[in-house]
């Protein structure tokens, strides 16, 4: 059985649906008051994907709220994570037995986490910007969660990595 998840004018997937924590979806998430978070967690080749969509960006050269759109990614990829390693570890109460078994199956001490942010119409030029702003605003969070890395990807580039149809 597979899924595929809608978001930002992008299909997602299909995915085994083992493979996917729909954390947006997710009972304990919807618990949680005033918390930002991703649209889904996806396993593969042994990496979690913390996976957030935006249909839009504004650009880092010229728009006054561009730092405003890189602390709101930031906090929803940062607190995906969190909130995906509590429920691993059982912090929230049937959060755990919400995560797909082999998620639920992964060794936090081996995993690697990718942090990934799909801005479906950006050309490839404007991508690095966002990359290196998201970059900087996690660092620490990334070197705390090592390894963790952030990606930033178009339509295109999304594509050639299989995440959207």
């Amino acid at each position: 059985m597979t899924i595929t998840i809608t978001e930002s004018g992008m299909d997602f997937g299909p995915y085994p649906k083992n493979d996917v924590f729909h954390i947006e979806q997710s009972q304990t998430f919807k618990k949680l008051k005033g918390v930002q978070i991703g649209e889904f967690v996806l396993l593969r080749g042994g990496k979690l994907l913390f996976i957030e969509a935006k249909s839009s960006s504004p650009r880092p050269e010229t728009h006054p709220d561009f730092q405003t759109f890189i602390a709101e990614i930031h906090e929803k990829l940062a607190n995906s994570l969190t909130l995906s390693v509590a429920a691993l570890l059982k912090r929230h109460g049937a959060a755990n037995s919400e995560l797909p078994p082999p998620i639920r199956g992964v060794s936090l001490s081996q995993v690697e986490f990718l942090l990934i942010l799909v801005l479906p119409d950006h050309p490839d030029k404007a991508l690095a910007p966002i990359r290196d702003a998201l970059g900087s605003s996690l660092r620490a969070f990334c070197n705390i969660w090592s390894p963790a890395e952030i990606v930033v990807l178009n339509r295109q580039s999304a594509q050639n990595r299989n995440l959207i149809i």
